[in-house]
């Protein structure tokens, strides 16, 4: 081991007195396993580097209750992954919600039924009134307004 070279152990409690340096040294270290935990989860990698961010923001918070130092990569993956959990259960339960408020604003919206009732009968009435005008003139360059105005008054006698 080079002399320059620190143990996890020495890392860590240069951390724990507050060396941000060494800190940044830890995150360069590890950013890439946690990053891999997350996205190993999710499949979405500026998500999964959030978590790893987050994962670092957490260890920065609670660096006095490593125990074991000799110990950190442990303890940073299992942040991640409880991380990644909560992530997940926030997604999930958004998309539920999502899901439930597009309900309530499709019954919302919806017509009342003897609405819809009026409305199919008014769909049924055009499509027999559309059936009664001869084929030529079904296609609109081949008929003009009045004699599908005429056609159209006649049917509706």
């Amino acid at each position: 081991m080079d002399q320059n070279e620190l143990t996890i152990a020495q890392q860590w409690q240069r951390v724990v007195r507050g060396d941000a340096h060494e800190f940044a040294a830890i995150v360069d270290q590890y950013k890439n396993l946690l990053t891999s935990i997350a996205y190993s989860s999710i499949g979405d990698f500026s998500a999964s580097e959030d978590i790893a961010q987050e994962t670092f923001f957490v260890a920065w918070q609670s660096r006095n209750e490593l125990r074991d130092p000799g110990k950190l990569p442990s303890w940073l993956s299992a942040i991640a992954r409880n991380l990644t959990k909560q992530w997940v259960r926030k997604r999930s339960s958004k998309s539920w919600a999502s899901v439930e408020a597009d309900l309530t604003s499709v019954t919302q919206d919806a017509p009342h039924p003897s609405e819809q009732l009026v409305s199919d009968e008014e769909m049924q009435l055009v499509w027999s009134a559309l059936e009664a005008i001869p084929e030529t003139c079904r296609e609109v360059p081949s008929c003009t307004i009045g004699n599908l105005s005429q056609l159209l008054t006649w049917h509706w006698l």
